[in-house]
């Protein structure tokens, strides 16, 4: 008498290929991160030993403006994404993903020219008469604006090779300026 063996399906070689990508994912996304820590304990002494007290003051204080500003000016537009489109196919994905990003543009174009056209109002209501703190806002809020839309949408498709290099080219790249603004180009 012969035992037969139960026939292997096709579902098991999925299944082994997705808990690869799954470990494959996990391990890029730990090493981009462990790769993003430094990065913190680098700018700080950069800032601190080349701006006087003042220009650090100011420089927290426009890192903890765009901070409190992002939460709202994005109206929560980027989980919304993440929300609805992974149940969409490819097409409503980009339509909604061209839809958000006009969206979110037009927000922050709006708060930025506000926050530029009535500096004098906001400097001395926010930033202790200082107006040109609220001219930086706005410019960097610009930009600031796009970022968490864009990682998000990097997430979704699953590029997570991708997604950490953003990450540490986002804040070692931030790093790179504050050298060249703390010694004035002069390395």
């Amino acid at each position: 008498m012969c035992i037969k063996l139960p026939k292997i399906s096709n579902k098991s070689k999925f299944l082994s290929k997705d808990i690869g990508d799954l470990f494959n994912g996990s391990l890029i996304n730990v090493l981009g991160k462990a790769l993003i820590i430094p990065s913190s304990f680098l700018l700080i002494p950069i800032l601190t030993r080349n701006l006087y007290a003042e220009e650090y003051g100011a420089w927290s204080l426009i890192i903890s403006s765009i901070g409190l500003i992002l939460p709202f000016s994005g109206m929560g537009l980027s989980s919304a994404l993440s929300r609805y489109g992974p149940s969409s196919g490819l097409e409503e994905l980009r339509n909604a993903f061209s839809t958000l990003f006009t969206l979110k543009v037009i927000t922050h174009l709006i708060i930025a020219f506000l926050l530029i056209l009535f500096r004098n109002e906001f400097g001395r209501v926010f930033f202790g008469e200082q107006a040109t703190i609220s001219i930086y806002v706005g410019i960097i809020l610009l930009f600031a604006a796009l970022e968490p839309l864009y990682k998000r949408i990097l997430k979704i498709r699953g590029k997570i090779i991708h997604f950490s290099l953003f990450e540490i080219w986002n804040n070692y790249s931030v790093i790179i300026l504050a050298v060249v603004f703390a010694t004035k180009g002069e390395l």
